[in-house]
């Protein structure tokens, strides 16, 4: 179930693939895609063969979430459209996120609104333990980043430079003081610079969202692109929709405090962090206190990058402990393995819990 705008469906397309697999699993037919907004529908429907069902209006929405067959509804994020359906009270209603972080979004009190919550790993279960209180009413299945398991194909263009590259991903501005994790305006342009200056092609991919809210992100983000596309080097910048292949082709990613850092260690990608310097919230012991950083201004990104490489066997190591904390075991087809396993349980304990009330067999009868 995607509520969000078009400008939003990068958080459903990233379910796009084990969906589908979902889909295969349960037999084809058995997985639909529910979207508020036409335009969204429109996007997505280009990019699955999934059904998608616009359910613009609340009349669609009864006939949608009221059919029996109906056990799971599933949320890429937090949007307040997701109560419109959180009402009915048929399926297990989950929420998935759209990747794991510690941002302050991540143990929102909102948790609690949904049946269950399907968490990344020990550290995900760790970190809403602590933050909510109560803590959540309902127990969180441990999929790890199950999209790790997607087969991505490197684009060909990109596998002509040989040497090192490090992509750049910064994250948006945010809605609020304590979400402003970005580090576009502060830091941006000093970070390409040092990565240009060490003779490193730079992969620069903003956030889909960046700008949005924000002159001075955009016009930052509008700087750095210039700056690249001057560059003698073969930088490259990429706001395509596919994402996957940029981990698996980086050296290094420098990144915020966001979905990509914690992917990059799913992925097994080196990762350092740039700190945001703001009133952003940071969690008590995180993922900044387990990796290296990048000062909030950028000046020293390059002396950083050169030291992650250089001690690559050390920063290997523990970022696969990292990993093993945040997403479980990440073995090929581990974590695909995981959500599937996590979906199919959900719906047998909601129609077992129906079947056990009696109200399965005479709604059947009905």
């Amino acid at each position: 179930f995607f509520s969000g705008t078009p400008g939003q469906v990068y958080q459903a397309r990233q379910w796009l693939w084990p969906l589908e697999q979902l889909d295969i699993s349960l037999g084809e037919g058995s997985v639909v895609l529910l979207v508020r907004d036409p335009l969204a529908a429109h996007a997505l429907a280009e990019e699955t063969h999934l059904a998608v069902r616009t359910v613009r209006r609340a009349s669609d929405l009864g006939v949608a979430l009221g059919q029996r067959s109906l056990a799971l509804v599933m949320y890429p994020n937090q949007a307040v459209g997701n109560f419109a359906a959180i009402g009915f009270p048929r399926p297990a209603h989950v929420h998935l996120s759209h990747g794991e972080s510690e941002k302050v979004s991540m143990v929102s009190n909102k948790l609690k609104a949904y049946d269950k919550v399907f968490v990344a790993g020990d550290a995900a279960r760790e970190r809403i333990a602590k933050a909510l209180v109560p803590p959540l009413p309902h127990s969180e299945f441990a999929i790890g980043r199950p999209q790790a398991d997607e087969p991505s194909m490197v684009p060909s263009s990109f596998l002509a430079f040989d040497g090192v590259t490090v992509l750049y991903s910064p994250t948006w501005e945010g809605e609020s003081a304590e979400m402003s994790y970005s580090s576009v305006a502060s830091a941006g342009l000093e970070i390409v610079k040092g990565i240009d200056s060490l003779g490193y092609r730079v992969l620069y991919r903003p956030h889909p969202q960046l700008g949005t809210l924000s002159g001075v992100a955009r016009a930052a983000d509008a700087s750095i692109q210039a700056w690249l596309e001057s560059r003698p080097l073969p930088h490259v910048i990429d706001t395509g929709i596919d994402f996957g292949w940029q981990l698996r082709s980086a050296d290094v990613v420098v990144s915020d405090m966001s979905a990509v850092a914690f992917d990059s260690l799913a992925w097994g990608t080196p990762l350092t962090l740039v700190h945001p310097g703001s009133d952003a919230w940071i969690a008590p012991d995180s993922l900044f206190d387990k990796v290296p950083v990048v000062h909030s201004n950028g000046v020293d990104a390059a002396s950083v990058i050169l030291k992650l490489l250089r001690e690559d066997p050390e920063i290997t190591l523990r970022q696969q402990e990292l990993a093993r904390s945040y997403f479980g075991q990440t073995a090929p087809g581990e974590q695909i393995r995981r959500y599937l396993e996590a979906c199919t349980k959900t719906m047998a304990e909601r129609q077992q819990y129906w079947l056990e009330l009696g109200w399965l067999a005479q709604n059947q009868q009905d």
